[in-house]
């Protein structure tokens, strides 16, 4: 019977030793491959066939930067969220959708008091959850609003071409005659609007009168959004050789008229 055990227990030490040979042979093997991989890896790095162009980094740069936007967009969305219990419902809808969306579409609609912004390969949609006429006066137009906002500091030599005013939306266009062009709009709860951000050469996190919002730049077209109590504002303007910081010098004078 002794004899019987001595026989298992070698079989067993013999295979248990082949076993191990076995895996070192394997581990053996994957690490001459691995160095092979890593040499290859190197010689595909000198060879500037394999290397991205300028504009294929560039490219991927302005995607990786609009996505980095686009979560700090969602990061602010979540901790606007306190209070009622309608609040904490609409909160856990929010992260439902973030959760589904990131698996299927890129789509979130939120309807509170918040900035959205939703990033995609053509334009942005930015939009903000929760009839008077135009009055002319000869060649001029007037505006003529109550508890709206208005823009203070437009740079000179801009006049005025048109107004909006409508039950959700108010808009200023300017205009200059060398082609130059702002165009201001306020936005209430549940209106939205298309930024295009294709190609965008930036896209930028920044403050305005105290509340976050973002610059979008593309060539000579800047865009600047934020948002203030229930209130959505919009600048943009093309052709005017102004800079990021006269854009938010214009944005900081919006000021609400009694």
């Amino acid at each position: 019977m002794a004899k019987s055990n001595n026989s298992m227990d070698r079989t067993s030490l013999m295979e248990e030793y082949e076993e191990i040979q076995l895996k070192l042979a394997l581990a053996s093997y994957v690490e001459q491959e691995g160095k092979k991989l890593l040499e290859e890896n190197e010689e595909m790095h000198r060879n500037p066939f394999f290397l991205p162009t300028e504009a294929e980094r560039n490219k991927f740069l302005k995607r990786l930067n609009r996505h980095l936007a686009f979560l700090q967009i969602k990061k602010m969305v979540r901790i606007c969220f306190i209070g009622s219990k309608k609040t904490a419902l609409v909160c856990s809808l929010l992260l439902v959708l973030l959760a589904v969306s990131s698996m299927t579409v890129e789509a979130v609609r939120v309807k509170v008091f918040t900035l959205f912004v939703q990033l995609q390969d053509e334009y942005t949609e930015i939009r903000l959850g929760r009839q008077n006429a135009d009055e002319v006066t000869g060649n001029h137009l007037e505006i003529n609003w109550e508890h709206a906002y208005v823009p203070i500091r437009i740079p000179e030599d801009y006049h005025i071409v048109n107004v909006t005013n409508l039950e959700n939306m108010k808009g200023i266009e300017y205009a200059h005659d060398n082609g130059g062009y702002i165009l201001f709009q306020q936005k209430r709860e549940g209106s939205g609007t298309n930024v295009d951000t294709e190609d965008a050469d930036e896209v930028i996190q920044t403050t305005v009168q105290g509340s976050q919002g973002i610059i979008i730049r593309k060539g000579d077209k800047w865009t600047v959004i934020w948002q203030k109590h229930s209130q959505l504002f919009m600048f943009m303007g093309e052709h005017t050789g102004l800079s990021q910081n006269q854009f938010l010098d214009i944005a900081e004078s919006v000021t609400l008229l009694q």
